[in-house]
C-alpha cells in the first residue's frame, strides 16, 4: 500500500491519462480505495494501479456485440457457445461477457475441425 494525495496520484498514474478530479470522483464513488486523514483524502495508488490495469485489459477485449460483428455469429449463438463450454469468455464487471478475439478464433477452428471429423 502506497498512499498519495489525489494530485500526487494523478502524477504517478499519468500513463493512464487520469486526472486529479477523476481520481477524487473515483474514490468518492468507491472505485479507488482511500482513507481520510483529517480533511485530506489519501489514495491507495498500488490498488488504483491494479484497478486501472484491469480496466486497460478490458479495453482490448470484445463485447458480445463486437464479437458478433467480427465473426458473423449472432449474439445468441455466441452466448450458446459460452453456455456449452466451447467458446472461451471472461466475465467483466458484473455479468457482461468479454472475449479475446484470438482465443475465440482458435476455439472456432477447433469446433469446425470437430464438426468435420464427425461428419466423416
Amino acid at each position: 500500500m502506497k498512499f498519495m494525495t489525489p494530485a500526487e496520484a494523478a502524477a504517478a498514474l499519468s500513463e493512464y491519462g487520469i486526472s486529479e478530479g477523476q481520481i477524487k470522483r473515483g474514490a468518492q464513488r468507491g472505485r479507488f480505495p482511500y482513507i481520510k486523514v483529517g480533511s485530506h483524502m489519501l489514495i491507495d495508488v498500488d490498488a488504483a494501479t491494479a484497478i486501472l490495469e484491469e480496466s486497460r485489459e478490458d479495453d482490448t477485449l470484445l463485447s458480445t456485440e463486437a464479437l458478433s460483428e467480427a465473426t458473423g455469429l449472432s449474439p445468441s449463438a455466441i452466448r450458446r457457445g459460452v453456455a456449452e463450454g466451447w467458446l472461451p469468455a471472461r466475465e467483466s464487471r458484473g455479468r457482461h461477457l468479454r472475449f479475446d478475439l484470438d482465443d475465440v478464433r482458435a476455439a472456432l477452428e477447433t469446433q469446425m475441425r470437430a464438426n468435420m471429423d464427425g461428419a466423416r
